[in-house]
Formats: C-alpha cells, structure tokens, sequence
C-alpha cells in the first residue's frame, strides 16, 4: 500500500483554488453581483455626473446643436456679415419707422429678429434705453424695434436730442437682449450724427446678455 505524501502548497495557491472552487459552484451570484454593481454605478454615478453637465453624452443634445448649428449657417447665407448698410438707407428706415433726427442722433441697425438694445449714458447718470425713454434733459428714444412679438429683419433702434444737451460725456452701449434667430453672430452699426458731423461705429454680438461700449461722446 502506497503512502499518501501531502504537498504543502503556497498560500496563494490555495487561495486561487477555493476562489475557483467557489466561482465555478455559486457561477450564478456572481454573475448577478457583477451586473448589480454594474447598475449602481451607473445610477449612483453615471446619471448625476451627466445631469450636472451642460454638455453631456446625449444623442438627442448632439442632434439639436447640429440643427442649431445648420440654421445659423442658412440665416448667415442669407445676410452680409460685413452689415453693408448705408447712411442714406438708416435716414429712410428711420423715417419709415416715424423716428426723428436732431442736434444728436444715435441710431443702431442691425440685420436679424433678434432684439439688441440701445443705451445712452448722460452725464448726470441717467439711462436713455427702453425702460427710460425720455430723459430729463430731454434724449428720447423713439424706435425700438424687435421688442415685442411684432419683429422686423431691419430692425433700428434712434435716440435723439431735438436741441444741443448739456456739456460733458456721453457713453454709448449696445446690449444684446434676447436671440428670435438661430444666428451665431450678430453684426451691428452705430450711426452718430453732431450737427453737420458724423461718425459710424462696428461691432458684433455672440452671447446673449453682452453689453458693449461702443463710444464715449464728449459735448462741449
């Protein structure tokens, strides 16, 4: 009869073989384990990560950023990015518009629904823009279009002053209220007219909320 010789294994070894034994016998809960793990992580991890995220994984966001993205590209086939609008075609529109001119007129134009904003800083501090239209020393803005639901695709906004205003500095901001259009960008020109002088001003809006100071007028 043959003695039986016990081999003594290393500790690691005999930990694989009854980590093997114990996968190959309970293979079921094992297998429910690894997808309960999997379904927590993704609930407890996955979900609130990507709810936090202005940019996240989602078909349906990538679908709408692309059609966002191809209207503007229509919208801006369809206009002049250099906004080639001149002198004489603002004086008509401002007169279709039933504004008026004066010692000082401002006027912005713009080539989109959307709704930019024109403000006129006085010297005293007070605000000429659309919830003060009329200044104490005597600014009025009297276009203000793209405001409403009634929109137009040459919208102006006029401020003027029917007699000289008081001395000192006068600053210009454009505002980019609220997007009707699907534009990326939105190019704008600022027409001020002293007198027998004028001046025209560039610019463009991306962002809505943007607030771009455009001049600083000094009046002797």
């Amino acid at each position: 009869m043959k003695r039986r010789i016990e081999i003594k294994r290393p500790w690691w070894y005999t930990t694989l073989r009854t980590m093997h034994f114990y996968a190959y016998k309970h293979w079921s809960l094992f297998l429910i384990g690894f997808f309960l793990v999997i379904g927590l992580w993704f609930w407890l991890c996955y979900l609130p990560y990507c709810a936090n995220k202005t940019q996240c994984c989602s078909v349906e966001d990538y679908k709408k950023k692309v059609q966002s993205a191809s209207l503007a590209l229509e919208e801006c086939c369809n206009c002049d990015p250099n906004l080639s609008i001149e002198q004489n075609e603002i004086d008509e529109l401002r007169r279709d518009y039933g504004g008026n001119i004066g010692e000082i007129t401002i006027t912005l134009a713009w080539q989109t629904i959307d709704d930019l904003d024109l403000y006129l800083v006085e010297p005293s501090g007070e605000i000429i823009n659309f919830e003060n239209r009329k200044s104490r020393s005597g600014g009025e803005l009297d276009i203000d279009k793209n405001a409403g639901e009634s929109v137009t695709g040459n919208p102006i906004e006029n401020i003027f002053y029917a007699s000289k205003p008081q001395s000192g500095k006068y600053t210009i901001h454009v505002h980019y209220f609220g997007n009707n259009s699907a534009a990326y960008s939105i190019p704008y020109k600022v027409y001020i007219n002293i007198g027998t002088g004028s001046k025209e001003l560039t610019g463009t809006h991306y962002n809505v909320g943007e607030m771009h100071t455009i001049y600083e007028l000094i009046i002797p």
